[in-house]
């Protein structure tokens, strides 16, 4: 990893730019975020906008990539790292929800004017270290409203990733959604049909994982606007307000967490139609494995912690530390109603450890004493770790007791 940060890394690519008689600058949120008070030497994401075309970036770099070289889009690495450098232009007509159909290189003034949002079109002059604001997004961010540059509409039939996007800044922090674009988000909703599942699962991301993300608001807002049987199918918001306080009180920031909440709903469903419902969305959003395996233990657990009391200690031990149980618990306290189920946890750590002991043995252990391998062998092994956990055996010579009173060892 190198050593110079972001920020540095990006200054070597203007000055170089710069020295060559270009134009070039910082745009979008590494600006937007200095405004409101990070230091831009502090950003970890840093995008630069110039008037060089990809030819003379590959002339001017010795490390490019042409990752979007038709659309006046390149790739260049400096100091180790790797910064997106797009040509000022202006776009054509978009007909994949996506990517323009041609795309004319010009100024910058032109360059602003096909961005989304007015707060994610300011610039940055990193020798002057001022900002060039020439659509009003220096405003806009004073009043911290999300408002579309020009016609919503247009902006959204450009990219209809936006329609998400715009939801996402404007339930940051203390942003809201400009009338105008807000209501647009709900006239464009079905140009949501036109996104990959890849792109909406990474906006949802940082909408239940960013520190300043009102997750809550987030949900009320694809509710309202109707978004949400875009981006989250198979979810249910009969009780959508439930859901918003519910991913509110949500102290773990986890994306699978977020799901959990608005797949939930306020009855216990069968475990078919919960199922159904869960591998519709992970299949939507792309989910991987590790992701679809943690949604689907998230819900299918909410039956087997309400049940806890009438579970057996080894159960509710097994329950207690189980991997991710910070997750679980914290989904828990969330909906509320679980403040028994929650002490009765803590309870059994207390009294038993956070952590299972070690098994008392283990198949060969068992083979050595005489047991043949086989299914039997399995079998044994789990009775025995059961034992164990209910606190009816303690030690391994416990253990062989047992086998040896069943007749399936001989006593040592």
């Amino acid at each position: 990893m190198s050593t110079v940060s972001t920020y540095a890394a990006a200054v070597t690519v203007i000055e170089r730019l710069l020295a060559h008689g270009h134009s070039a600058w910082i745009v979008g949120g590494a600006v937007r975020d200095h405004l409101l008070g990070q230091p831009i030497e502090e950003a970890t994401e840093i995008d630069i906008t110039t008037d060089a075309r990809p030819d003379r970036l590959a002339e001017l770099f010795k490390s490019t990539l042409p990752i979007g070289k038709a659309f006046g889009v390149m790739q260049v690495r400096t100091c180790g790292r790797w910064f997106e450098v797009a040509t000022f232009r202006s776009d054509g007509a978009y007909r994949d929800g996506r990517r323009p159909e041609e795309v004319r290189f010009g100024t910058v003034e032109e360059d602003v004017q096909r961005r989304d949002f007015t707060v994610n079109a300011l610039l940055f002059d990193v020798r002057q270290r001022t900002v060039l604001d020439l659509i009003g997004g220096r405003r806009d961010l004073e009043l911290r409203l999300i408002r579309c540059i020009g016609d919503p509409a247009a902006r959204f039939g450009e990219d209809a990733l936006r329609l998400l996007r715009a939801v996402r800044f404007g339930t940051s922090a203390d942003f809201t959604i400009e009338a105008a674009t807000l209501a647009a988000i709900a006239e464009c909703r079905e140009r949501m049909t036109l996104v990959a599942g890849e792109r909406i699962h990474d906006e949802l991301r940082k909408i239940a994982e960013r520190p300043l993300a009102r997750r809550g608001d987030a949900l009320r807002t694809l509710a309202a606007t109707g978004l949400a049987r875009f981006t989250l199918p198979g979810a249910s918001f009969a009780a959508v307000e439930e859901q918003a306080l519910c991913a509110d009180r949500l102290q773990q920031r986890s994306l699978t967490a977020f799901l959990a909440v608005v797949l939930r709903v306020p009855f216990f469903e069968t475990r078919r139609e919960l199922g159904r419902r869960c591998e519709q969305l992970c299949v939507a959003l792309r989910l991987s494995r590790e992701e679809a395996r943690t949604l689907e233990e998230l819900l299918a657990s909410r039956r087997r912690y309400a049940a806890l009391g009438d579970c057996s200690l080894a159960r509710q031990r097994l329950l207690a530390t189980r991997p991710g149980a910070c997750l679980h618990e914290d989904l828990l306290c969330a909906e509320g109603g679980a403040a028994g189920i929650l002490a009765r946890l803590e309870a059994l750590r207390q009294t038993h450890g956070h952590e299972l002991p070690a098994p008392l043995c283990d198949g060969n252990d068992l083979m050595a004493l005489g047991l043949p391998r086989g299914r039997d062998l399995g079998h044994w092994l789990r009775r025995l770790r059961w034992s164990q956990l209910e606190g009816r055996i303690k030690t391994r010579e416990d253990a062989v007791r047992i086998l040896v009173q069943r007749g399936l060892i001989n006593s040592p």
